[in-house]
């Protein structure tokens, strides 16, 4: 018996890591790429290219320029608007922001999330930089020696179930035990070498009366048990691990 192969086509967007425009063609031109190799009309192109420059920030005016005219951070958002040019199922991203600068990475990182929800794309994105896969990723697969796997998994699991010394180690786990201190009139938070890394801040929680924690790298979380954005806080006082100590808690 022959087993038949049944070859799907499936479309692909791909994110090179120093978003790879032809330097010879225009951004209007490289974002259109993928859809004339695939015969869409260049009217029809061009629209969903001034689209997604809306979408990404990028003024429409950048449109006639070529790539040596971009900044590090227009240059990857044009690469971005070229992997969804033609409507891909999957989108690849390879280490794209690991050479741009702090703010402008912050930002792409919040577009690409936004683009996310708004769009339902399966994003696969390679990278080194465990706090862009917690901020970015809702299942984390980190690799060891030899392409192994050590573990996959949510951000939560990772830090609070860590598989192995070699993943414990990775994430930081030590290095997140941080507590709540009352310095100078206001609540903040300080990690175990009694450095200040953020501030408490808003209303009470309504579920424990604990107040909200401000942490770096995420967006705000309650510390009310539970762990949030990208594993950033569990109550202390709930019997969990303790990543984040309400000052109440820790009290109690």
């Amino acid at each position: 018996m022959t087993a038949r192969i049944v070859l799907r086509k499936i479309r692909i967007g791909y994110v090179m890591q120093d978003s790879g425009l032809m330097p010879h063609r225009t951004v209007l031109d490289n974002i259109c790429t993928v859809p004339r190799l695939n015969k869409v009309p260049k009217a029809q192109c061009r629209e969903r290219a001034f689209e997604l420059m809306d979408d990404l920030g990028l003024d429409r005016a950048l449109a006639k320029r070529y790539p040596r005219e971009l900044s590090g951070g227009q240059a990857q958002r044009v690469g971005i608007a070229r992997a969804l040019a033609d409507d891909p199922a999957i989108m690849i991203m390879d280490e794209p922001f690991s050479a741009i600068d702090p703010l402008v990475r912050r930002d792409l990182q919040n577009q690409v999330l936004d683009l996310k929800r708004r769009l339902n794309k399966t994003i696969v994105m390679v990278t080194h930089d465990i706090e862009e896969a917690f901020l970015l990723g809702d299942q984390i697969v980190l690799l060891g020696q030899r392409g192994r796997i050590e573990q996959a998994g949510t951000a939560e699991e990772l830090i609070t179930q860590p598989a192995n010394d070699f993943v414990a180690d990775f994430v930081g786990v030590q290095d997140r035990v941080v507590s709540v201190q009352r310095r100078d009139g206001r609540d903040v938070i300080v990690d175990r070498h009694g450095r200040v890394t953020a501030f408490v801040q808003g209303d009470a929680c309504y579920e424990c009366k604990h107040r909200t924690v401000a942490l770096p790298g995420a967006s705000t979380v309650a510390a009310c048990g539970a762990v949030m954005a990208a594993g950033a806080g569990i109550c202390a006082g709930s019997g969990a691990i303790g990543l984040v100590g309400c000052a109440e808690c820790v009290a109690a």
